[in-house]
């Protein structure tokens, strides 16, 4: 078995001999997060060697838990939909953020499931509408970051209601005033 140096230079032995009852290897010196190294493993009998094919891993860990919930970007949502955002994670892990997975609740406050950014449809954006909610009833939302090694933990949950911005109040009416009041 054999590595490179995460850069794409010369490759190192790490072990000359695996059995073929040894189905794991641990490579755990001489590594920096982020790099991808390539690894190759190769076999050998009395009548000679055939070099398998190299595959690529990266010195990473998953990402950080998010600290806050999604949050509703005022002035772009409605009575049936709602605006999210969330924040990008800071600790990715040593490899970049390749998607945010948001989920949100049904109708009836039962059961999570995936709006966008699941390993079906990886997205990188920070913000997103969530439309065809039922007036006045309350979802519950959260997401999780993913990268190249795994996922992290969810973010914590946040309760909204899709609300429409008010509308114009009637102006106010005069009913009579004096000297030191006025009355509406």
């Amino acid at each position: 078995m054999e590595r490179d140096d995460g850069l794409g230079g010369a490759f190192i032995t790490l072990a000359s001999s695996i059995s073929s009852s040894q189905f794991k290897y641990t490579i755990s010196t001489g590594l920096t997060v982020g790099r991808p190294y390539r690894v190759k493993i190769s076999a050998t009998n009395n009548v000679g060697t055939t070099v398998g094919n190299l595959v690529s891993i990266i010195a990473a860990n998953v990402p950080d838990t998010p600290t806050t919930g999604p949050y509703r970007e005022l002035g772009e949502s409605n009575a049936t939909s709602i605006r999210l955002k969330y924040n990008i994670i800071a600790g990715t892990g040593g490899s970049d953020i390749i998607s945010y997975q948001l989920q949100r609740t049904e109708d009836d406050g039962t059961g999570f499931f995936d709006v966008i950014g699941s390993p079906a449809n990886y997205t990188a954006t920070t913000s997103y509408t969530v439309k065809g909610l039922a007036t006045a009833r309350t979802y519950r939302f959260r997401y999780r970051a993913i990268n190249l090694v795994g996922v992290s933990g969810w973010s914590p949950v946040t309760y909204l209601q899709p609300a429409a911005v008010p509308t114009t109040p009637r102006p106010p009416e005069y009913i009579s005033s004096s000297d030191d009041n006025i009355v509406l």
